[in-house]
């Protein structure tokens, strides 16, 4: 029997893409589960969509309104009202593809993890007939993967589904921050015992050219912040993930040091030089690191000026 599921589905200005996410989403749902809607202050109408949800599925959904506290917080409100054995989180332009929450719970109950971890893609996918297959890890072995970025082993809070117990008092999303998915990831696999991976496409992700990921702000510069945490939090608590936390440190400053150059951000690319030159020679010597950052840390021997020199030509005017 499967056990109840709760999908946490932060709201902001997101209309347009709303009837496509809760429509998806709740025809999937199973007796006990539930999909609280946190809308985070929207002035665009969202409101009026969550609650008009809400009246139609009140034995399934709940919505609550906040005054703007951001998507981290927005994300731990909704853990804080969930009770059941099982957790997700959904973009509210996302969704998740026909079938994919029966799967992964599933997958907890047939192979006792803690976390499943599913595919993503950029079109609406069906589950094949082999998507019940999966595989099986260690927290400690997949949280390595995680963070040297190997396949299938991706950092988003979406795509998964976790056990509840997993979010203790102390294991929340950074107040305030963005990054935030990146930055719990090593709270969250190091509270787990196994870690299951399937390839199964359970997750739509809507390419969005104005979304966060997608537009320079300022608060990019999150993922160098997250990536120190997480460096600091495994040399504490898993010494065997020292080395990838490097380089997913590596990967991230050099990451924002060209974002940085192609937005004349003098300041942060100084910052994110001074880590890069820190940590190049660990990169080269790590058997483990992908090449990627291999090729930047190569470059960057050849000096500031010369690296941000080649950064701008090798960038899309």
């Amino acid at each position: 029997m499967r056990e109840a599921l709760t999908v946490i589905v932060p709201v902001y200005n997101a209309a347009a893409y709303l009837d496509e996410c809760v429509g998806g989403i709740v025809p999937q749902l199973w007796p006990g589960c539930r999909l609280i809607l946190v809308d985070d202050g929207s002035n665009d109408g969202s409101e009026a969509m969550c609650l008009k949800f809400a009246s139609a599925h009140p034995d399934i959904i709940e919505t609550v309104r906040t005054d703007n506290v951001g998507v981290s917080e927005a994300r731990n409100i909704g853990i804080s009202m969930a009770t059941t054995p099982l957790l997700a989180f959904c973009d509210a332009d996302d969704t998740y593809n026909p079938g994919a929450l029966g799967l992964m719970a599933d997958i907890i109950g047939q192979s006792r993890c803690d976390i499943v971890v599913g595919s993503f893609g950029r079109k609406p996918r069906h589950m094949t007939q082999d998507a019940k297959s999966y595989r099986c890890a260690a927290a400690t072995e997949a949280l390595v993967d995680t963070l040297y970025q190997r396949p299938g082993c991706h950092e988003s809070a979406w795509a998964k589904v976790y056990r509840r117990s997993l979010f203790g008092d102390d294991c929340r999303f950074a107040k305030g921050r963005r990054y935030e998915d990146l930055e719990i990831v090593p709270r969250l696999y190091l509270q787990a015992t196994t870690i299951a991976f399937t390839d199964a496409p359970v997750y739509f992700y809507r390419p969005n050219p104005v979304s966060f990921i997608n537009t320079w702000a300022d608060s990019r510069a999150d993922a160098v912040f997250a990536t120190k945490s997480i460096l600091a939090y495994v040399t504490a608590h898993c010494p065997q993930a020292v080395a990838a936390a490097k380089s997913r440190l590596f990967s991230a400053a050099y990451n924002i040091f060209v974002l940085a150059v192609r937005h004349h951000r003098p300041g942060l690319a100084n910052s994110c030089w001074q880590i890069i030159r820190q940590l190049r020679l660990s990169i080269i010597s790590d058997p483990r690191t992908r090449l990627k950052n291999k090729a930047g840390a190569t470059l960057s021997y050849l000096g500031k000026k010369t690296t941000a020199l080649i950064t701008r030509l090798s960038l899309k005017p």
